[in-house]
């Protein structure tokens, strides 16, 4: 109960401190390393957002996946119109893919990345993954696959 409390407490602190900058809801549209469209808060601080994305085809080896992606970002202005951003994508997958069952998977990837505003509601990202981490089980076996630098993601967002 107290852990519950205190995210709650957490939450709605995060979300107090937007308010006062006029947080937005934004669509993102990514590709690269994540490739999901999310829906989130957006402020001039911070991103938050949640997507969902699937895949599936008809080959004989039959692919059905399903990823849920969050996200997690921290902004620092540079300028009217451009700012760093830093943070993490964290995915769940299930599924098949290739005609393997998935009993559980999951990744998360630390970026780095500059986001440029067009106008006021249309912006573009470029993102760079220094680290990323995946763990799978797959018919009972455990693999854990870490890369380095290994992911680009680029994407639009458009602010509501």
């Amino acid at each position: 109960m107290k852990k519950c409390i205190l995210v709650v407490f957490c939450l709605v602190s995060l979300f107090t401190v937007g308010i006062a900058e006029g947080p937005r809801v934004g669509i993102d549209v990514v590709a690269g390393g994540v490739s999901t469209a999310l829906v989130g808060v957006n402020t001039s601080a911070y991103e938050l957002g949640i997507g969902y994305s699937s895949q599936s085809n008809d080959a004989s080896s039959k692919t059905e996946a399903n990823v849920i992606t969050f996200k997690g970002f921290l902004k620092d202005t540079l300028s009217k119109s451009v700012s760093l951003v830093y943070g993490a994508y964290y995915q769940l997958l299930s599924g098949k893919v290739s005609g393997t069952s998935i009993d559980s998977a999951s990744a998360i990837m630390a970026v780095i990345g500059v986001e440029y505003g067009l106008t006021d509601d249309l912006l573009l990202t470029v993102q760079y993954s220094p680290f990323a981490s995946v763990s799978s089980k797959v018919s009972g076996t455990t693999t854990n696959t870490s890369s380095l630098g290994s992911w680009v993601v680029v994407g639009g967002k458009y602010l509501l």
